[in-house]
């Protein structure tokens, strides 16, 4: 039981590590989480799309959320990305 439990523990800590992920461009250039606003347009240009929202838990309590910018891109590379050969 308490090797579950600890099994278990270790897994929820790397829980963050998973959600943040890096990308590397074309030309090699890494993009990736916590990345300067100036360097991420240096690197990829403008975005496609531009959002703001507000992400929150509700824990039963007044309380704020935090409010983040989403940007989205379709580079080459991606796995969205449209690839046509001719």
């Amino acid at each position: 039981m308490k090797k579950l439990l600890l099994c278990l523990s270790l897994c929820l800590l790397a829980l963050p590590a998973i959600a943040c992920d890096s990308f590397r461009l074309k030309d090699g250039k890494p993009l990736h989480c916590g990345m300067s606003r100036i360097k991420l347009l240096e690197l990829a240009g403008s975005p496609m799309d531009k959002y703001t929202q507000t992400l929150g838990v509700d824990s039963g309590r007044a309380t704020a959320g935090k409010t983040v910018e989403v940007w989205s891109y379709r580079l080459q590379g991606s796995i969205g990305a449209n690839s046509h050969s001719e």
